[in-house]
């Protein structure tokens, strides 16, 4: 081969080269990323269990890469005017990356649960439910992670759904009609946005009435639908009545 040709043929792929760096987010890898809120409010029942499964699920199923960053959010109290606290941080550990191969895996992803289980065990219940909040920072904190349409991040929300800060999706759960002006929508373009535990709940307080509300097959789909109003790309998120047990065997080794 000429050497002019190779010379081409080496800019060419350069050039390649350059032009997919560029289009990537500086800094960021394309992997997928995943946020978890847990609901600490005192109508949601699912639990820092739900948590720990949640969390067990994203370190043995694989889904995510040792590139990937995996957080849990707490919903806020009235300490933080609403707003979510973190509780972990983390990546993934896969056999190959760590000394001591998958026994060493093991260790260090017990150690993470572990970790994870003490942070959740040591929040307090809640007297409110800023879900909407703690939605809006997760969904803010994949997209500084580089999370877009191709990148299969996902915002996990442990939940009864029950708001009771936002004042619109208060009233719209209760069946009132609100004014479309009056409802912003997040961003979740790209980010699947999976609900569990909506059926695990003490059901909304009534203080009115001085008693918890009971569901109905009504209010359930008008939680639904009012959810999917709330985000730009409502087909991107899904509803499960209760949350996933699985893996907690891991996460049972690692109490105290």
């Amino acid at each position: 081969m000429k050497p002019v040709v190779i010379v081409a043929i080496a800019a060419s792929a350069m050039a390649g080269v350059v032009a997919w760096r560029a289009l990537r987010p500086h800094g960021k890898s394309a992997a997928p990323h995943e946020f978890v809120l847990f609901d600490r409010s005192a109508s949601s029942t699912a639990g820092c269990d739900a948590v720990i499964a949640a969390v067990s699920d994203d370190v043995l199923e694989g889904r995510l890469s040792p590139d990937s960053v995996l957080v849990v959010l707490a919903t806020g109290d009235a300490d933080t005017s609403g707003e979510p606290t973190e509780i972990f941080r983390g990546t993934p550990v896969r056999p190959g990356r760590v000394m001591g191969g998958r026994r060493g895996a093991q260790k260090q992803q017990e150690a993470m649960l572990s970790r994870l289980t003490e942070s959740c065990r040591e929040l307090p219940p809640a007297d409110i439910s800023p879900i909407a909040l703690g939605m809006r920072d997760g969904l803010e904190g994949l997209r500084a992670q580089g999370c877009g349409p191709e990148s299969r991040c996902r915002l996990r929300v442990i939940s009864d759904g029950e708001e009771t800060v936002e004042p619109w999706i208060v009233q719209s759960l209760s069946g009132k009609r609100t004014a479309p002006a009056a409802r912003p929508r997040m961003d979740n373009g790209g980010v699947e946005i999976v609900f569990c535990g909506t059926s695990q709940t003490k059901g909304a307080s009534d203080r009115a009435r001085d008693r918890r509300r009971a569901h109905d097959v009504g209010r359930v789909e008008r939680m639904r639908k009012t959810w999917r109003s709330t985000v730009t790309a409502p087909d991107l998120m899904h509803f499960e009545a209760h949350c996933q047990a699985g893996h907690l065997l891991v996460a049972s080794e690692a109490r105290p």
